[in-house]
């Protein structure tokens, strides 16, 4: 049965978290034009909206992958399998992300009836100008992602492993140990071979 380890959720609440810290320290100087001035606290709270954006993102890529693409979470399958899973998980990750967070935040500066907006160019015309930006920001910040998770899902494997065996352990030491007063002792014993005598 196809499961989600609740884990992984903590995995992407982190996750979450550390994206509203990272742009809370606004590295890319996102409060020019993401502020909205009827919001009370301005940016922060609408940066605190995009970690919830985040981690329903991450959540809805992780229930893709899992259940459409039948590549469950499991660490007992070795690095072929896990690269295999992460790999469409991660362009899942990007795209919805780049894709969410920026409807996001143009409702958020033009309201819900301009929503639109992120998908036109400044001459109203179709566009993936805001989408790529999205995208290209989204890229560079996964690959260190993936680098932790990489040393995650390693950890996460040995820890398995672990596991596995002190489970075995377990069923080992459960059985019946032979002890000296409670053994059958079976004695072995030979009968003396013959002796051929030869006369002459």
């Amino acid at each position: 049965m196809k499961t989600i380890p609740p884990k992984i959720f903590k995995d992407y609440a982190i996750l979450s978290t550390g994206f509203c810290l990272f742009f809370l320290l606004d590295p890319f100087n996102l409060d020019n034009t993401i502020s909205n001035p009827a919001i009370p606290l301005g940016s922060t709270l609408q940066i605190l909206g995009e970690g919830i954006v985040i981690l329903l993102g991450t959540v809805l890529s992780e229930l893709i992958v899992t259940f459409v693409l039948n590549l469950p979470c499991d660490y007992s399958k070795g690095w072929n399998y896990q690269i295999m899973r992460k790999i469409p998980l991660y362009i899942l990750v990007i795209i919805i992300l780049s894709a969410a967070v920026g409807q996001y935040f143009t409702v958020i500066q033009w309201g819900f009836g301009k929503w639109y907006y992120f998908w036109n160019d400044y001459n109203g015309s179709f566009s993936l100008k805001w989408f790529m930006n999205n995208f290209t920001q989204d890229l560079s910040i996964c690959v260190f992602i993936a680098v932790y998770w990489a040393f995650l899902t390693d950890s996460r494997m040995k820890e398995y492993r672990i596991q596995e065996l002190l489970l075995l352990n377990d069923v080992i030491d459960g059985t019946d140990s032979i002890t000296g007063d409670k053994a059958d002792v079976m004695t072995i014993t030979a009968k003396p071979t013959p002796t051929c005598v030869k006369y002459r």
